[in-house]
């Protein structure tokens, strides 16, 4: 069975701190047997600046 992705909201102020979470969430460090964090490909990050 398929699961659909969940979409995350982020505002931001800072546009470094922004990727970084964006490039922890979105890295592929699942192993076959466990789950780190989130599970792969299971969240979509949406980025707004505060104007947005």
């Amino acid at each position: 069975m398929f699961e659909t992705k969940k979409t995350l909201i982020v505002v931001y102020k800072d546009e470094l701190l922004m990727n970084q979470l964006k490039k922890m969430v979105e890295t592929y460090d699942d192993a076959e047997d466990s789950i780190v964090g989130t599970s792969d490909d299971s969240i979509n990050i949406v980025s707004w600046t505060e104007k947005m």
